[in-house]
């Protein structure tokens, strides 16, 4: 009776056994124990600062489209930053390759907007355009005579530099946005301007002055050319009537050894 119990205990306790190994499976299936944290946040954490790398990457200069007077008074006194505004065509060849440079400049020196529109890094100027077909009564009024032209305000000074140049000469542009920035007093228009025009002038003066000593040279060679025809044709025709007149001395000559009598 005694080993019959312990049998039948024993049997209990195997079987009681089994079922809490077999809930213990089962519930680790559907319910899996929480785990500490580990490098999968920092690897979250990584991803988001990827995607706001990204973000950035994608980003491009703010640079405003002035269509009226109203727009253009809005962006000139909408704070105290320097402000730079260019003048354009779409059908100007020059006007696309200067605007790319202007781009990169307002990059770098300007507002810059994400992929959503929304500015998260503020520059130290402020950049605009104005397409000359779709603004033609503001570009008169403004006295736009030349594309592509760059114009720089300050709040409270109005325009202060006026800049005209070749897509080659953009550089001036840029050196004279620095010295703004450094607090440097700004060019006038017409010195910034005329700085251009004097090179060409001076390229254009030398062209002219190596085309007239050119011109004056060959005039030169021609009139020695004519000269020397001259000489040429006088010698010629001395010759030619020398011989015509010892032809006639030797015909007389003969007229005098042969005489005829009849």
């Amino acid at each position: 009776m005694t080993l019959r119990t312990l049998l039948l205990a024993l049997a209990v306790a195997l079987a009681v056994l089994l079922h809490c190994r077999c809930c213990h499976a089962f519930t680790s299936r559907a319910s899996p124990v929480a785990r500490p944290s580990t490098g999968r946040q920092t690897a979250t954490i990584g991803l988001f600062g990827k995607a706001a790398d990204e973000d950035e990457d994608r980003s491009r200069p703010n640079i405003v489209v002035i269509r009226t007077h109203e727009d253009y008074v809005k962006f000139l006194e909408e704070d105290d930053r320097l402000c730079i505004i260019k003048y354009y065509a779409t059908w100007c060849k020059s006007c696309q390759r200067f605007g790319a440079k202007y781009r990169h400049l307002a990059f770098d020196e300007g507002d810059r907007i994400n992929s959503e529109g929304q500015i998260y890094h503020t520059g130290s100027v402020r950049f605009a355009e104005v397409e000359y077909a779709a603004s033609a009564k503001l570009c008169k009024t403004l006295r736009v005579k030349k594309l592509p032209t760059v114009h720089m305000h300050r709040k409270g000074s109005g325009r202060i530099a006026d800049i005209c140049c070749k897509p080659s000469q953009f550089q001036i542009v840029v050196d004279e946005v620095h010295r703004l920035l450094e607090g440097e007093p700004a060019q006038s228009a017409t010195d910034v301007t005329l700085e251009t025009e004097n090179k060409a002038n001076a390229t254009s003066a030398s062209f002219d002055t190596a085309m007239s000593d050119g011109s004056s040279l060959a005039d030169e060679i021609a009139t020695s050319l004519q000269q020397e025809e001259k000489k040429v044709g006088i010698s010629m025709a001395e010759e030619v009537m020398t011989s015509l007149a010892e032809k006639e001395g030797s015909g007389k000559k003969e007229k005098q050894w042969f005489p005829f009598t009849f």
